[in-house]
């Protein structure tokens, strides 16, 4: 090889080992950057990002469960995943670490979320609940943080029970920023997997129809307080109650117990124990339904489908123990004057025949006024998104 190909190739190798070797960065140095950034004099994690202007707060939500609804407290129990996402320049690491390609974020621990700003938000509608250790910290290099909760929530929904058990309630789970009003944060529903609140899986629940992410709405706003207007946004759960156990331990005796109220118009007017017992027993009865039903209701100042139908069937059945004594008073007369060989019209067998036609006729069409009432109301409430 010629001695000036030789020198060529020296003078290569030896500006080769001039360029510096790049070694790509690690994330446990992004994390001690951030650390050295949030334990610095400087920072102040108590000064709300954003300068001047509002900050924008993007929140998500996961539906993981419902529990515990119960219609006398009007509460129930869900377990929820809050996700809030905001942005803070003074954590941003993309400018200092040009070469990490770990897909953007990294994964903080959570014991950071104390040292660094919060949008401080709670729920305005629940109690007795609590969160779930601190939740799920990432961060991106422009320094978007996104927040993860677990929280498991008591909530109070007041229910309309004006069409009960034909009802559908919707039930707002409430978030508000607890320290910052809508001149410094406001909350913006953020998409995530295509929806702002999702439901993790189907829920299952005795007396409602399965929920899932269909069934699970968002819409935010403001509220004013005594304090200032504040950002809220709103999770609203719709619960769908399935009428269907209560056409069977309710309806069915209900309309059941009327007809047994009939029975005595079929039998003789002078079978007055066995006309009578059956008259008192039909009340009794249909009294210790509606005890028994009512036991595990609210008390409300309001007339619910529930009450106009117990008192359809409490009219009706008292309705027959009249006819009853009516027969009886009448039946009696009739007999003192065949006795007395005296003639008069037969007012108890009238009644009982023009009983057998009307009280049957009676009720259906008090049963079809009360389903063309309440049944457009419950749709009403069941069509309803918010």
């Amino acid at each position: 090889m010629a001695p000036s190909r030789i020198y060529l190739l020296h003078v290569i190798v030896i500006l080769l080992q001039q360029i510096p070797v790049s070694v790509p960065t690690t994330r446990s140095e992004i994390e001690s950057f951030v650390d050295d950034i949030i334990t610095s004099p400087t920072f102040n994690k108590y000064t709300r990002p954003g300068g001047d202007l509002p900050l924008n707060v993007g929140v998500s939500f996961g539906l993981n469960n419902i529990a515990n609804v119960d219609d006398s407290s009007m509460t129930f129990q869900a377990v929820v995943f809050l996700r809030l996402t905001w942005n803070d320049k003074r954590l941003a690491f993309g400018n200092n670490f040009t070469d990490y390609h770990f897909n953007g974020d990294i994964v903080l621990d959570p014991s950071i979320t104390s040292k660094i700003w919060n949008p401080a938000v709670y729920v305005t509608n629940e109690f007795n609940s609590h969160s779930e250790g601190e939740g799920m910290l990432n961060l991106k290099p422009n320094g978007d943080i996104n927040k993860s909760t677990r929280l498991i929530l008591n909530v109070h929904c007041k229910f309309d029970l004006s069409v009960f058990p034909m009802d559908t309630q919707h039930c707002p789970i409430t978030f508000q920023s607890y320290s910052y009003p809508v001149r410094d944060v406001v909350f913006k529903p953020k998409k995530l997997n295509g929806s702002v609140a999702e439901v993790v899986r189907p829920i299952q629940l005795p007396e409602h129809v399965e929920i899932d992410t269909s069934m699970v709405t968002v819409d935010q706003g403001t509220i004013v307080t005594v304090m200032g207007e504040y950002s809220r946004i709103n999770m609203i759960v719709k619960l769908d109650r399935l009428t269907s156990s209560y056409i069977i331990s309710v309806f069915f005796p209900l309309n059941l117990i009327v007809v047994m109220s009939w029975i005595g118009i079929w039998v003789d007017r002078k079978a007055i124990p066995a006309r009578a017992s059956l008259a008192i027993t039909t009340i009794l009865t249909l009294l210790t339904l509606t005890l028994n039903t009512y036991n595990r209701l609210p008390k409300v100042s309001y007339i619910k489908a529930l009450d106009v139908s117990f008192a359809i069937g409490l009219f009706f059945v008292f309705a027959s123990l009249i006819q009853f004594a009516a027969v009886c008073h009448f039946g009696k007369s009739y007999d003192d004057a065949l006795a007395s060989k005296r003639y008069t019209k037969n007012y108890a067998s009238s009644i009982d025949w023009w009983s057998k036609i009307l009280f049957p006729g009676f009720y259906v069409a008090a049963s079809a006024i009360f389903f063309s009432v309440y049944l457009p109301y419950a749709m009403q409430q069941l069509n309803t998104t918010t």
